[in-house]
């Protein structure tokens, strides 16, 4: 389909509008700018999300994240979150 990313990891809406590091979007958006996000992300979310494996009914829960098999990053999951 023509209306799909040719691949959906690379250049994203969100990917776009985190790379523009642009305060405005970011309020708009997210009801927080920039730096409060990297504030959250740096201090709450990351080292969570890059320690944790997803939970799921064929992993080791006790297990390390398979960061290479995952296509949502910290920055994505907060997004999300904001959203």
């Amino acid at each position: 389909r023509s209306q799909l990313l040719p691949n959906s990891r690379q250049n994203t809406p969100w990917q776009v509008l985190y790379d523009s590091q642009d305060n405005w979007v970011f309020i708009t958006t997210k009801g927080i700018d920039c730096a409060t996000f990297h504030y959250v992300l740096q201090n709450r979310l990351a080292q969570r999300w890059n320690t944790s494996p997803i939970p799921h009914a064929d992993i080791n829960p006790h297990g390390p994240p398979c960061h290479e098999r995952c296509s949502l990053t910290g920055e994505g999951v907060l997004g999300f979150i904001y959203h």
